[in-house]
């Protein structure tokens, strides 16, 4: 009867199994940006992602009469689990290209397909804005180059008050090192930033830091305060300090651009040296700095040439794995008997990007049952290259005594320092399987229940008679003034801990600083904008009041005042999930204030007010619903 239910519970899970794999698929595609130039690359990616999902076809891509395809690549990455005795797989493939666009304007990159199990699945319609060639003229200073390969004139950059941007030459700028210009798909290109200094510095903080497009991008270091080391560079002190140090993986071909990465700082202006001798005794800290100015200092844009993995001498099973690798497999015992598990661990270490590689294949296990227990992966990235062990354990089961040899395993990869592939290979594993033994299972013995009795008498009673013990009062811990002079200390030391925290982080984010006085400010404008409204100065309260919106949005995402126009204000409350109401309201806010600028008769001191309640309303409106956003 057990051997009946057993073969149907088998049959009935075969049943079940084909439909599996018509369940539904995710099919995405995204873009690196939505905004760029005509000189620019976009990076679209197309992702198919599901449970126990087979061999996915390559996208059909839409008609790209606006972009030129300039390279493609694609990954996929899967996942296993086993929980509870029930084993569920998931899978991702992203299929990635490069795109260029032919001109400017705006176009929209129609929905790729994917036939999937005889259903087609679509992606959405993505809208991109390119704008022209923007082949500004450098400045005259641009042809000077700093000491230790920067650009002083790229560097230094205007911030947007009023006040004129000093011209500190080397003085102050970044350096970019790249370890080569030139690398493979998948192959790690280490990016270094150096800030150096001749004057002193103070409240640095990053202004914009790349993207890296193209790149799959891993951190291996970043400077948490500036730690200044002397070197003498063209016979000048500096003060040099490593700023960050990042892991580059190209995904794509072709020439990829690393954007610069930017800074703003308080530059103090050098005095006038008091003797010869302070020219080579000069600290960038010294006291005789003074004339504090706000700078901003860039590095200087970067390319590198990606070059496609070669296609001659690609062996199979190769799955775009790019470095050095070795691979190893144990098993946690030579000798088991038939139906106890044996633990097969598979070790693979080296050099490269180990979080994209895909698991290795095993090979034909014979009267093993597998299952996949689990992996583990550790990481180095103190060094110049990324390294680690990945670490994938497999529970087999045998069935049948004997002698069993696993085959070695495989994994094919990419070595470029030798430009050539190289297949890793682990040494036959041999388990010595014994039948199974009579006493698997030993029969539980289960005791007898037997009644409880009392064995002796050994309790000494303090008082063996009772006592009347009178009314004591009211009992001390439920009086109303002892909770309380347990209540309040805790209660200020709290408060004292909330107040620090939010004072300390006011010093140190200045982002957090600047969102906690956005709306401060920008009423505290709204009503200076008032006072002059009521002097019947119209332009400048105009002004105030687009200069109370742009500041406070500014102020709320963190960003420069400078180039914030009225699409850019839309775009970035819209990304914050402010409702269209209050967007339109503030885009025609920032359109009137345009508008009565340029067109002084298109105002009045009526107009005036009613924008300026507008405005305050926008503000509010903003600020409940981003009152989260801190």
């Amino acid at each position: 009867m057990k051997r009946w239910i057993h073969s149907s519970l088998i049959a009935l899970l075969l049943l079940i199994t084909p439909s599996v794999s018509g369940q539904e698929i995710s099919v995405t595609a995204e873009v690196s940006r939505n905004r760029m130039t005509v000189d620019e690359t976009l990076v679209l990616t197309v992702s198919v992602s599901g449970s126990n999902l087979g061999d996915v076809p390559k996208p059909v891509l839409p008609d790209m009469q606006s972009f030129i395809v300039i390279g493609s690549t694609s990954s996929t990455s899967s996942s296993f689990n086993l929980v509870n005795g029930k084993l569920s797989s998931s899978k991702s493939v992203r299929f990635i290209y490069q795109l260029k666009p032919r001109n400017s304007g705006t176009f929209v990159i129609d929905p790729a397909e994917v036939t999937y199990d005889g259903v087609k699945h679509e992606t959405t319609p993505i809208s991109i804005e390119v704008a022209p060639s923007a082949s500004g003229a450098a400045p005259a200073a641009g042809n000077r180059v700093a000491p230790g390969g920067g650009s002083p004139s790229s560097a230094m950059g205007s911030m947007p008050d009023d006040t004129a941007q000093p011209d500190l030459g080397d003085a102050v700028y970044i350096r970019t090192t790249l370890d080569k210009k030139q690398a493979y798909v998948g192959e790690q290109v280490t990016v270094t930033y150096t800030l150096y200094t001749r004057l002193g510095l103070s409240n640095a903080r990053y202004d914009v830091v790349p993207s890296y497009t193209g790149f799959w991008m891993e951190e291996q270091f970043t400077a948490h305060h500036l730690d200044f080391m002397e070197e003498i560079i063209a016979g000048r002190r500096y003060a040099v300090s490593k700023l960050r140090q990042i892991a580059l993986f190209p995904t794509v071909t072709g020439e990829l651009t690393i954007d610069p990465l930017s800074m703003v700082c308080d530059v103090q202006g050098e005095r006038s040296r008091r003797s010869l001798f302070d020219s080579f005794l000069n600290d960038p800290f010294d006291t005789f700095f003074s004339n504090t100015r706000q700078v901003r200092v860039a590095s200087v844009e970067q390319t590198v040439r990606v070059l496609p993995l070669p296609d001659a001498g690609r062996p199979a099973g190769f799955s775009n794995a790019v470095g050095d690798f070795s691979l190893e497999a144990t098993v946690d015992q030579a000798t088991t008997e038939v139906n106890q598990p044996v633990t097969l661990t598979v070790v693979l270490a080296g050099e490269g990007n180990l979080k994209t590689v895909e698991d290795p294949v095993l090979p034909p296990l014979g009267v093993f049952n597998e299952y996949q227990s689990g992996n583990k992966a550790e990481y180095e990235s103190g060094g110049l290259r990324i390294s680690g062990t990945k670490t994938w354990e497999h529970v087999l089961i045998p069935t049948a005594p004997g002698e069993h040899i696993i085959a070695p395993l495989e994994f094919p990869f990419f070595n470029p320092d030798t430009d050539s592939y190289r297949i890793t290979t682990t040494d036959p594993v041999t388990v010595t399987v014994l039948p199974a033994s009579g006493v698997q299972a030993a029969a539980a013995v289960i005791p007898r229940k037997t009644p409880v009795r009392q064995i002796r008498k050994d309790i000494q009673y303090i008082k063996p008679e009772t006592v009347f013990l009178g009314d004591q009062g009211e009992v001390l811990y439920q009086s109303s003034w002892y909770l309380l002079l347990h209540v309040l200390p805790v209660a200020a030391v709290l408060a004292t801990v909330l107040y620090r925290s939010h004072a300390h982080r006011l010093r140190r984010d200045a982002g957090y600083a600047r969102r906690r006085r956005a709306k401060s400010n920008a009423l505290g404008e709204l009503r200076q904008s008032g006072e002059k409204l009521k002097r019947d100065a119209l332009d400048q309260a105009i002004t105030g009041i687009s200069n109370a919106l742009y500041g406070y949005i500014a102020a709320r995402c963190n960003l420069p005042t400078a180039g914030l126009t009225s699409a850019r204000v839309v775009e970035l409350l819209r990304e914050r999930g402010v409702d269209e109401e209050t967007v339109g309201l503030v885009r025609d806010c920032l359109d009137s204030c345009d508008l009565a600028r340029f067109a002084r008769t298109a105002h009045s001191a009526e107009h005036t007010e009613n924008l300026l309640g507008r405005a305050r309303n926008g503000i509010e409106s903003i600020e409940s619903q981003l009152n989260g956003d801190r």
